[in-house]
């Protein structure tokens, strides 16, 4: 039985009864199924297609139409949805609601920045460049500051259309799945939450003078001897100043691009819960054997392997769960296998005869870093014992044709 590099080895569900029934004994061994653990489905890492084909755009003339088959009623596997959710992002990307996000935040970032100086150049009746603001001046300030409001109203209401067109163009890429996401993305942007957020703000500080002036721009002065209540000293006077401040606020979100596409993760946890980061690598530990028909090259098994592991990360992990956040015992395991990993992997995948050959008789005891020159020495075994086996199969077939031979002469003796 032969297979190409369609057929994958991926744990997500265990097989089903029928799936049980259809899979025989050695088949189960020749796909790289062990019989000591629970049996696992391997499934194709694709996005599954299906049911009508529809088209997409991002609403600008200019824009590509790109076509899609949502994902159907039969998609029910964690990976499919899995699948799907990454091929969403994906087409978001080529429609460019990613860009166009990343160019309304930084024009956010801008605003709100310009904001802030405005507001403390008018609180201090100064420029940033000392020049003192007079009541016309004043009066201009304060216009700057309408202006840039209506600015920062702008990209804030751009933000939030980019990410409406991003979420509902998702929805409908989801299928059945689809209110479930339409759902949890409401939810996210409409209770408050606990997040760390960046952002400006006029604070009132002691600033450094050069004599009896101020000293510009403004330098925030820093001596354990300030007190508090000198608002103006020989050293120092007391200013409004823009500070970049990160902080923990609980609030309601803003919805965004980014928010909206981590909802795709929280519907994974909804459908398949916590963990399934971890299950894939420990199947990939434990389970993943490579074929005793040595169908594939050791190179190609090794692209199957890095190809499970860039999966990793869309995966669900325990460390998701709001309740080991911060339980430094619990290991984040979506994130991509290192190179000690994978040569783990591929080590422990190999049958015994070709690690006998390599002289590792126990993997995870075993530390080696340099993956692709795993892959060589591998390699080279391989073919030595497809060598091997070619030539054993040669001389057996000799051995029967000699046999055959000697059968036949018996018997026309004995005829005879």
């Amino acid at each position: 039985m032969s297979y190409s590099l369609n057929s994958t080895y991926v744990a997500f569900d265990t097989l089903s009864e029928e799936e049980l029934k259809s899979v025989s004994k050695d088949s189960q061994l020749e796909r790289g199924f062990v019989q000591d653990r629970p049996l696992f489905s391997a499934r194709r890492i694709k996005p599954l297609k299906g049911g009508p084909s529809k088209t997409i755009d991002n609403g600008s003339t200019k824009s590509a139409v790109i076509k899609y088959q949502p994902l159907t009623a039969c998609g029910e596997h964690f990976v499919h949805i899995m699948c799907k959710g990454i091929e969403a992002v994906e087409i978001m990307q080529e429609l460019e609601l990613d860009s166009h996000h990343d160019v309304l935040a930084t024009d956010r970032d801008k605003h709100e920045h310009t904001l802030a100086v405005l507001k403390a150049e008018l609180a201090n009746e100064t420029t940033s460049n000392g020049v003192t603001l007079d009541k016309n001046g004043k009066e201009k300030q304060e216009r700057k500051i309408s202006t840039c409001s209506g600015r920062l109203a702008t990209a804030i209401k751009g933000i939030t259309e980019n990410a409406q067109v991003a979420s509902r163009h998702i929805a409908n890429m989801m299928g059945p799945y689809g209110t479930n996401f339409a759902s949890i993305v409401h939810k996210f942007h409409s209770e408050p939450s606990t997040f760390t957020k960046t952002e400006y703000e006029v604070e009132l500080l002691p600033c450094m003078k050069s004599g009896s002036a101020l000293m510009y721009p403004l330098e925030v002065y820093e001596d354990d001897s300030i007190d508090v209540m000198q608002l103006d000293t020989t050293d120092y006077k007391v200013q409004s100043v823009v500070q970049e401040v990160t902080h923990e606020v609980n609030e309601v979100p803003a919805k965004t691009y980014t928010s909206v596409v981590s909802c795709l993760n929280k519907l994974l946890i909804e459908k398949a819960g916590y963990g399934t980061a971890e299950k894939q690598r420990d199947y990939l530990m434990q389970n993943l054997k490579f074929p005793t028909s040595y169908v594939f090259t050791v190179r190609e098994w090794g692209d199957l392997i890095k190809s499970i592991s860039k999966h990793l990360p869309h995966m669900t992990s325990y460390k998701d769960d709001p309740e080991h956040v911060s339980d430094d015992e619990v290991v984040r395991a979506n994130t991509e296998l290192n190179s000690v990993e994978l040569c783990k992997v591929l080590l422990q995948s190999m049958p015994q005869k070709i690690r006998e050959r390599l002289k590792v008789h126990k993997p995870h005891l075993t530390l080696i870093k340099d993956f692709d020159g795993l892959i060589e020495q591998l390699d080279a075994i391989l073919v030595n014992l497809k060598s091997e086996r070619k030539s054993e199969s040669n001389n057996q077939k000799k051995d029967w044709c000699r046999r055959r031979k000697g059968w036949q002469h018996q018997l026309f003796l004995t005829q005879r």
